[in-house]
């Protein structure tokens, strides 16, 4: 009997959802609240009500469910952050590789305080998951291998979080620098051993929209106008005999351009040969 009540009263709580469609075209849908029968509560109650030989109505002690995600949430999100493009060749391998990074690591909603990894959202880079053999650096030297071009959707991502005040977690340059990024704004990746992280620092939820096509891939993160910031990014480089280190900055400006505040986010090292 407690089974059939519990059926027939509990329903789950509905999640609100937020979507970018590629034309641009944002869509939304509204968030539930959910009841869940306290069970065991319930029983101690009909326990008592025998013992005590009183038989007598006993109000449903039922529990609200509360959505992860709220219809407030998403309605926060109502502008980009930061946007970032890059070029590619789209008929080759490296091109088909970057359409499989793109949308899988595409449409996520970061809620305030989470972190996105770019390595769980894509999966291990093998035929397995949709990836090709294509160019990769690997120590140095350009060599075919796994998932040659994710590397350019992880560098595309991290410059538009640059842009759109994430805090950056976890990013690692190349051995050599990339042609698709300026030296210092490139995020290489490797399945199990570096990844790019960032977190979303804001008290409004985030959404990573990744469009992909015609030659180019375009990271947009979409967040609240009250987050947006001007921001630039500024780097710093020192060349040595067989080395270039450079040091990327992220500037903080006011409505007059002067620099607020002024951020280290990393360190990169590159051989010169």
């Amino acid at each position: 009997q407690l089974k059939k009540i519990y059926e027939k009263v509990n329903v789950e709580a509905v999640d609100a959802t937020f979507y970018v469609e590629p034309s641009g075209e944002i869509k939304r849908s509204e968030s539930k609240e959910g009841r869940d029968v306290d069970i065991s509560k319930l029983k101690d109650d009909i326990y008592n009500m025998i013992n005590k030989k009183k038989i007598k109505d006993i109000n449903l002690p039922v529990l609200t469910l509360y959505p992860k995600t709220s219809t407030k949430q998403v309605k926060s999100i109502n502008s980009i952050l930061g946007q970032f493009s890059t070029s590619f060749n789209d008929s080759t391998s490296r091109g088909s590789n970057i359409h499989v990074a793109g949308e899988s690591t595409s449409d996520v909603l970061l809620m305030p305080g989470e972190t996105f990894s770019y390595n769980k959202k894509t999966g291990a880079r093998n035929w397995v998951n949709g990836y090709q053999s294509a160019p990769i650096i690997v120590g140095g030297r350009v060599v075919n291998g796994e998932g040659g071009g994710v590397c350019q959707v992880s560098t595309t991502i991290y410059n538009a979080a640059l842009l759109s005040g994430l805090t950056i977690d976890e990013v690692h340059n190349h051995s050599l620098p990339s042609r698709y990024a300026p030296r210092g704004r490139d995020a290489t990746v490797s399945y199990g051993y570096t990844d790019l992280k960032f977190t979303n620092p804001y008290t409004h939820a985030d959404y990573i929209k990744n469009i992909v096509g015609n030659g180019a891939i375009t990271s947009k993160i979409y967040g609240c106008n009250l987050d947006r910031e001007r921001i630039v990014i500024r780097m710093e480089e020192e060349y040595l005999k067989d080395k270039i280190t450079v040091k990327t900055y992220r500037l903080y400006l006011d409505e007059e351009n002067n620099v607020m505040r002024r951020e280290l986010v990393n360190t990169s090292i590159y051989k010169t040969h």
